[in-house]
C-alpha cells in the first residue's frame, strides 16, 4: 500500500464535485483511510499509478516523491492557458456549440466510478455532440452514441476524427483552403430552396463567401474535411443576420460581425489543432480509439441496423436526456443545418416535432395525444397517466395553445421515454450501471406554477422497464443569464439506475 496525497484544483469546485472526486480516488485506487485536509486529500492506495487518471485532482504525490499532474490538470490548464479555472472546451470538446450539453468532467468522473473492464464498451443513447463518447475515448474505451439530430452526429462524429487527426494537416488543409477561396472573386451562388433559405439570413456577399468556404472545404482530405465543416459552421451565426443569443431563429437588432470571416476560421483551426495536439500529447489517444456517433431515435434503435448485434453488449450508459417541452435544438441550430446540407429547409419543422420532448406535434394532431392521454393507452405507470391528467385538469380560461398543449406534450414526452427506456435496458448488460444527469423542470397552468420532478419521474419509468434506482444525487448548477434564463434548469440530479 502507497500513501498518496492528492492536491485539489485550484479553481472552486461545486460540493457535488468533490464528492464525485471523492467516489473516483476510491473506485480507481482502490483507496482506504481517506484524511481530508483543507487543500489536499491523503489516502492510501493499492493502485498509486491510477491517480494520473483522476478528474477533479491537480496533483497526485507519494511520500519522497515529488508531486505528479493528473492528465486532467495538464489537458484543462494548457488549453485554457492557465490553472485557476475550469476548462470545459478542452481536448475537442469546443469544435461546436452545442446547447444542452453537460460537463465533461462529470462524464469522465462517471466513467472512472463506473469500474469497467478494459475493454468496456459505454452507450451514451441521446449523445448530443459526443461529450460522453469523447470522454470515453480519453481514458481508452469504446464507445457508441446515438441521437436523432443529423447535426449533433456530425459533430460528434467530427470529433471522433479530430482525436486522431493529424494536427498539422488540418491546419495546413485550412490554409489551402482560403488561398483557392480568395482566389474566386464573386464567391459562389447557393441554389434551390438551400440557397433560397440561407439568402433570408445573410447578406449576399457574406453568403458568396461562406459558399465558397465550404465548396473548397468538401474537397479536403476525408480525414479532416468533416472537422473543417464543424469549425466553419460553428462561425455562422456570429455573420449571420440571426439574433445570436436567442434559442429560437429571430432577426438580430445589431449588425453581423465585421470580422473577415475567412481570418476567424482560419483562427479558430489553429486554435483547434493546439487543442488536439495536447490532448494527443497527455491522454495517449490513438488508432485504437474507437467511437462513433449514429443517427437514429432512441425510441426504436434496437429495430435499427446501427443497433445490429448490440444487444447485452454494453457495459454501462451515461447520458443527458431530454426533458418535457425541450431546448428548441432544430430551431437552434437551422443555419448550420441547412448551410451543411443536413437537412431540406422544408422539413426543419417536421424534424423539430419528432426530438423526444419537442414542444410540436407533427403526425398525431394534439387531440389525439389528448385523447391518448385520457385513456393511459400508451400504458404508463399509474402515476406518470394520473400527473398529466392532473396537469389537463388544471388548464383555466387564460391559457392559450401552448400551456394547453403541455399535458398530452408531458404525456407524448413520458411515453417516448419510456420506449427509449427499453431500448437501452435491451441494449445494457445485466448489472450495468446506466448514469443520466438530469434536469427539474416547470410550468404555468391555471395561472399557477407547476413543478415538474423529472428525475423522479425517470426513475419510475426505468424501474417500470428493468432498471432498479440505485442513487439520486443534487448536483449544483451555476446561474444562467440572457434571453432564456428565466426558463433555465436551475436544479439537476445524477440518477444512478441498474439493468436488473
Amino acid at each position: 500500500m502507497t500513501t498518496l496525497s492528492l492536491q485539489w484544483p485550484e479553481y472552486r469546485l461545486f460540493p457535488y464535485e468533490r464528492r464525485l472526486a471523492i467516489e473516483e480516488a476510491t473506485a480507481l485506487l482502490s483507496s482506504h483511510r481517506i484524511v481530508h485536509g483543507a487543500t489536499n486529500v491523503t489516502l492510501t492506495s493499492a493502485h498509486p499509478n491510477e491517480a494520473r487518471r483522476l478528474t477533479y485532482f491537480s496533483t497526485f504525490q507519494a511520500a519522497s516523491q515529488p508531486p505528479e499532474p493528473t492528465i486532467q490538470h495538464l489537458i484543462e490548464s494548457e488549453t485554457s492557458g492557465g490553472s485557476r479555472r475550469q476548462s470545459t472546451r478542452y481536448s475537442v470538446h469546443g469544435l461546436h456549440e452545442y446547447k444542452g450539453k453537460f460537463n465533461p468532467q462529470v462524464a469522465r468522473a462517471l466513467i472512472n466510478t463506473a469500474g469497467l473492464p478494459k475493454d468496456a464498451l459505454v452507450l451514451d443513447p441521446f449523445c448530443g455532440s459526443g461529450t460522453t463518447l469523447v470522454e470515453c475515448a480519453h481514458s481508452g474505451f469504446q464507445a457508441i452514441g446515438a441521437d436523432i439530430n443529423p447535426l449533433a452526429i456530425m459533430i460528434a462524429n467530427a470529433k471522433a476524427k479530430a482525436l486522431l487527426c493529424d494536427p498539422d494537416l488540418l491546419v495546413a488543409e485550412a490554409e489551402a483552403v482560403l488561398r483557392t477561396a480568395r482566389k474566386g472573386r464573386h464567391g459562389r451562388r447557393a441554389s434551390g430552396l438551400r440557397g433560397e433559405y440561407l439568402s433570408r439570413w445573410f447578406d449576399p456577399t457574406m453568403l458568396s463567401r461562406l459558399e465558397a468556404l465550404h465548396a473548397h472545404i468538401v474537397t479536403c482530405t476525408p480525414s479532416v474535411s468533416e472537422i473543417l465543416l464543424a469549425i466553419a459552421s460553428n462561425l455562422l451565426r456570429e455573420f449571420s443576420l440571426q439574433e445570436p443569443d436567442d434559442l429560437r431563429i429571430r432577426r438580430r437588432k445589431s449588425p453581423p460581425s465585421e470580422r473577415d470571416p475567412y481570418e476567424v476560421f482560419l483562427e479558430e483551426t489553429r486554435a483547434f489543432a493546439a487543442n488536439v495536439r495536447i490532448v494527443q500529447r497527455h491522454a495517449g489517444v490513438g488508432n485504437t480509439t474507437s467511437i462513433r456517433a449514429c443517427q437514429g431515435d432512441m425510441r426504436i434503435f434496437t429495430k435499427t441496423a446501427a443497433a445490429k448485434g448490440l444487444a447485452g453488449r454494453f457495459d454501462a450508459a451515461i447520458t443527458s436526456p431530454p426533458y418535457a417541452m425541450a431546448l428548441p435544438y432544430i430551431d437552434t441550430q437551422r443555419l448550420s443545418l441547412v448551410w451543411l446540407g443536413l437537412v431540406d429547409p422544408k422539413t426543419l419543422p417536421s424534424l423539430q416535432a419528432e426530438l423526444i420532448g419537442s414542444r410540436e406535434f407533427n403526425g398525431l394532431p394534439r387531440s389525439t395525444w389528448e385523447k391518448k392521454l385520457v385513456d393511459n393507452s400508451e400504458v404508463l405507470p399509474a402515476r406518470h397517466a394520473a400527473l398529466c391528467q392532473q396537469l389537463l385538469g388544471k388548464l383555466g380560461p387564460r391559457d392559450g395553445f401552448r400551456r394547453q398543449a403541455v399535458p398530452p406534450l408531458l404525456y407524448r414526452y413520458l411515453a417516448g421515454m419510456c420506449d427509449s427506456f427499453r431500448s437501452v435496458r435491451s441494449l445494457l448488460r445485466p448489472g450495468a450501471p446506466f448514469f443520466l444527469i438530469v434536469g427539474h423542470n416547470h410550468t404555468v397552468l391555471g395561472g399557477r406554477r407547476v413543478d415538474i420532478d423529472t428525475p423522479t419521474l425517470l426513475a419510475e419509468l426505468g424501474e417500470a422497464v428493468g432498471f432498479a434506482t440505485e442513487r439520486r444525487e443534487p448536483l449544483e448548477t451555476y446561474q444562467r443569464y440572457g434571453l432564456h434564463q428565466k426558463n433555465a434548469i436551475c436544479r439537476e440530479e445524477l440518477l444512478t439506475l441498474r439493468a436488473v
